[in-house]
């Protein structure tokens, strides 16, 4: 194991001189043959070690007993120790998350918590069963090349010298040089996915390639290496692409090699936040092929129209305002006049027997449900326009007419306590639009101020 971690280390340099080192210590067998080690080198490469023990709550005594095994260690050996008590159960379920999902962000963030400088190193204890484990994961859920990293030995500042080790050998150093270690009993268990692939899938493979975690690990090793050609290589058609800091040039991107566009698309994903997806990758790369506008993440889109691709944020929806309309009262909603206007039964009667579509910007007042308000459009609005069986989101019609973000922004709605009654160049609501025996007909016109 010794030799291992260090040609691991050399390999990928994660342990400059001097370095100061926060060491991830569960008291697992793991984590103690990497604080152990790492204490062994530490006068050989000047370093200082810290440890970090986050103890979850999630085993009752188990997780006190863990804890004050790893005061003890600690203490025998004179290293600094920082313990974390976290109560992840209720802020897991609060936040939304899995156990594991969130208890992992918890320790990254106390992990970063303790580093002060550039140089701080921080050390987590995978090993290559992880690793496999990982990868096998991945796999079953769906991945791309940078899945079939599984874990990478050095990210950022976190570094991971006992990745390409065996728990096998991990073990054998334990028992070797006598090191005390502390039992997880939810490792033991099948309810977490990862156990199941440790207990049942990979033993498995194991017989069907007794060197299975070793060729895990040359697979790991070479996902990385094309991993980072073809991310250097993205870099390189982004700026062959690239117009302005939002705007690329869409022909050149649809030249580009398929693999090369969905690397494209998640480039994009990733600047709005969004979920990185098949689904997702495949959506933008259509748009772009056909032309039109697609939301990435709530107000970020992404367009594709003529040359261009461009990247943007919708603006801002303004507050609505209560506007008690009364006949014949015009009002001004960003920089357009709405002038609303009375007519008679005459007209409504050519109207209706000449020109049906003239009464789409028309509704009875007296239909209208409490106080009518102008506004700008919101997240939900729908509407049942004339003719429609059923009402039809705005998203919907915007998308089908291909109204530009700018244009979606300026269109003023009026709303009553039903929701909104009408939506300027679509029309009214079904149910407030005139009739023979419309005694209060309003008509709306809509002029640049």
């Amino acid at each position: 194991m010794r030799r291992s971690a260090l040609e691991t280390i050399k390999e990928y340099d994660m342990l400059p001189q001097g370095s100061r080192v926060i060491v991830g210590f569960s008291g697992g067998a793991d984590s103690v043959a990497l604080l152990s080690f790492l204490y062994e080198i530490q006068q050989e490469l000047d370093l200082k070690l810290l440890v970090c023990h986050i103890n979850h709550q999630l085993r009752g005594d188990e997780a006190r007993r863990d804890e004050e095994f790893c005061r003890k260690f600690c203490a025998e050996r004179g290293i600094e120790l920082h313990v974390f008590r976290e109560d992840i159960a209720s802020a897991a379920k609060q936040a939304g998350k899995s156990i594991e999902e969130y208890a992992r962000e918890v320790r990254y963030e106390r992990f970063q918590q303790l580093c002060s400088s550039e140089k701080d190193r921080i050390a987590t204890a995978h090993n290559a069963n992880d690793l496999a484990e990982t990868i096998l994961f991945h796999v079953a859920r769906g991945t791309g090349i940078k899945g079939l990293i599984g874990i990478p030995a050095v990210r950022g500042n976190i570094i991971r010298p006992l990745l390409f080790c065996s728990r096998e050998q991990i073990e054998a150093y334990c028992k070797e040089n006598a090191l005390p270690f502390v039992t997880d009993s939810s490792n033991l268990s099948d309810e977490f996915s990862r156990n199941r692939l440790r207990h049942h899938v990979i033993p498995q493979l194991e017989l069907v390639n007794p060197s299975f975690l070793k060729s895990a690990a040359r697979l790991s090793k070479q996902a990385a290496l094309e991993e980072d050609y073809l991310q250097k290589r993205l870099e390189q058609e982004l700026v062959q692409m690239q117009l302005s800091e939002n705007t690329w040039k869409r022909p050149v991107f649809q030249a580009l090699h398929p693999a090369m566009q969905q690397r494209a698309a998640a480039y994009w994903l990733e600047r709005c936040s969004a979920e990185i997806s098949a689904k997702k990758i495949s959506d933008v790369r259509k748009l772009i092929d056909i032309g039109g506008t697609l939301e990435l993440s709530k107000g970020q889109y992404l367009k594709a129209m003529g040359e261009t691709i461009t990247l943007k944020s919708a603006p801002k929806l303004q507050s609505f305002f209560s506007v008690p309309l009364k006949m014949g009262e015009n009002r001004i909603f960003d920089g357009k006049i709405l002038r609303f206007s009375s007519i008679n039964r005459g007209k409504y009667k050519f109207f209706a027997n000449n020109e049906k579509d003239g009464l789409k910007n028309a509704f009875d007042y007296d239909k209208i449900i409490g106080v009518p308000m102008i506004r700008q459009r919101l997240p939900g609005d729908s509407i049942q326009l004339y003719g429609c069986s059923s009402p039809r989101s705005f998203k919907k019609l915007l998308n089908q007419k291909k109204i530009s973000l700018e244009g979606r922004s300026r269109l003023a709605v009026i709303s009553d306590e039903k929701g909104p009654l009408w939506l300027e160049g679509f029309g009214v609501r079904q149910d407030v639009m005139p009739d023979e025996h419309s005694k209060h007909i309003v008509t709306i016109c809509v002029l640049e101020e």
